[in-house]
């Protein structure tokens, strides 16, 4: 008697941390499609601020998953990160160089969603590459000017979360933020940042 043994393959979704390319349902529609299932950013605390054109930003692709950069003052660099277009489970702010009034050695700040802010020092080289190691051109980076402000608006879908906000002062001083978290991997609902200052710089 011969017994056959039905092996059924049940396949996962990957994260693109994984490095793999993010499912066509997911994928951020081209810049300046309108996008009807995405919800408007909610952002506090910004408004004596002109509002850039996004797409006039907009970096280079991570997997398949879209992001927005711009240059602050001192050459400074900095990476808006927008994640999986049907859930934005997860976001995150960047900025790497010479960062006016931080520790000695840090070149690096961070803030995820719901997580406060943290300094560290930057991979330049993995920084300044998109898929496949193919460097960024320097000159693609437009200055975010004082009294100007970008956002990327967080969950695509009836519930807004993670909207990401970065601005520039008068003064230069560059203030960046998460806001309206949502509850996914242990987020903490409040608002989380960073300003970069030669005044001194701070995150929370």
């Amino acid at each position: 008697m011969v017994r056959r043994i039905a092996l059924v393959v049940v396949t996962l979704p990957l994260l693109a941390v994984a490095g793999l390319p993010a499912p066509a349902s997911e994928a951020a529609p081209a810049c300046g499609t309108a996008d009807p299932s995405r919800a408007p950013a909610v952002i506090t605390g910004f408004d004596g601020y002109t509002a850039v054109n996004l797409c006039d930003y907009a970096g280079p692709k991570h997997y398949g998953w879209s992001s927005y950069r711009f240059k602050a003052a001192g050459d400074v660099h900095c990476e808006l990160y927008d994640g999986p277009n049907s859930w934005q489970y997860y976001s995150s702010i960047t900025c790497w160089g010479k960062l006016p009034g931080v520790p000695a050695g840090v070149t690096q700040v961070e803030v995820a969603a719901g997580s406060v802010a943290s300094y560290g020092q930057a991979d330049v080289k993995q920084k300044e590459t998109q898929d496949g190691n193919v460097p960024v051109d320097p000159a693609s980076y437009r200055e975010l000017a004082p009294r100007q402000k970008i956002v990327v608006p967080g969950a695509k879908g009836s519930v807004d979360e993670n909207d990401e906000v970065c601005a520039t002062a008068g003064d230069g001083a560059l203030t960046c933020e998460i806001q309206n978290p949502g509850e996914a991997w242990g987020q903490d609902k409040k608002t989380h940042g960073f300003v970069l200052s030669a005044q001194g710089s701070r995150v929370y």
